[in-house]
């Protein structure tokens, strides 16, 4: 496939790792995504195929449950993006349980279906982050380390972690600030 770069800026800090994707063949490679304050990855809990599975942080290990790709769903006039998370390993869609507003609520695993509360805004960090994309808009990250903070479109919270709570800590959604627990980088394994 014929990549093409697109610059892309992120709020505040998220860590992702870049490593070749086995789980999807459209996809160029996927990505972990560490918490700033922790180190520790964004991990799909126990691996589970279920709709709702709730995500944890836990060491990076760069396994299909901490691996994730990033679907364009839109740019704005300031060329923001909006994307959709898909966990490498199911291949479902990073969201807000039950759709909740309410602050704490987990951020769980659920079928893709194009929903706001699927949707993540990538702001702009202090210098523009370029990606690569396929022709089928699934992005990768570039060669730069990348780190920011992801902003629910249907809400307005960012997802986050309870800071010293270590492995199987929640991940869950919270207002968007700056504090670290709320930040996230893109790393290579």
């Amino acid at each position: 496939m014929k990549l093409f770069s697109k610059t892309l800026g992120l709020v505040a800090a998220w860590s992702f790792a870049v490593v070749a994707s086995t789980t999807s063949p459209s996809v160029e490679a996927s990505t972990a995504i560490a918490n700033v304050n922790t180190g520790l990855c964004m991990d799909l809990k126990d691996n589970s195929p279920y709709q709702d599975a709730p995500f944890q942080e836990y060491q990076c290990l760069g396994t299909p449950n901490q691996m994730f790709n990033f679907d364009t769903v839109t740019f704005d006039s300031t060329g923001a993006e909006t994307v959709e998370i898909k966990v490498a390993s199911t291949g479902m869609c990073v969201s807000i349980y039950q759709n909740s507003v309410a602050l704490r609520t987990s951020i769980v695993q659920e079928p893709c279906d194009n929903t706001a509360q699927q949707q993540w805004k990538i702001g702009r960090a202090s210098s523009p982050i370029t990606f690569s994309t396929s022709s089928s808009n699934q992005y990768t990250v570039g060669s730069a380390r990348v780190s920011g903070q992801f902003v629910n479109v249907a809400n307005g919270l960012c997802i986050s972690v309870d800071p010293g709570t270590g492995n199987s800590g929640s991940v869950f959604q919270y207002t968007c600030g700056a504090v670290n627990n709320l930040n996230w980088h893109f790393s290579y394994f």
